[in-house]
């Protein structure tokens, strides 16, 4: 344990007195360093095409909620577990018999 602390201490004394770390930049411009004094100098990225977009939320092609699957699968559910308590009630809860 000692070790993974020693450890630890060096790889952090190495990245903080190592030397200028170069940013990256998620925009994708390129960076042109002065080697003498480290200043990045960054381009513009090239414009993008322009998008036209049109969003329509008021559709008129909805179906019924009762064609909707969340409601079919709610439905099956019901109907499965109605069957079963028809099935428990016609074979009769016998009675249990304790002798001793």
């Amino acid at each position: 344990m000692k070790g993974l602390a020693v450890l630890f201490t060096i790889m952090l004394g190495v990245l903080l007195f190592s030397g200028p770390v170069q940013a990256w930049d998620p925009a994708g411009a390129t960076g042109l360093a002065n080697s003498s004094t480290g200043d990045v100098q960054l381009q513009s990225p090239p414009a993008l095409p322009k998008v036209d977009l049109e969003i329509t939320i008021n559709d008129k092609q909805q179906r019924p909620w009762y064609v909707n699957p969340v409601w079919l699968a709610i439905g099956g559910l019901g109907f499965v577990v109605a069957i079963v308590l028809v099935v428990m009630a016609v074979r009769g809860g016998g009675t249990t018999v304790v002798r001793g």
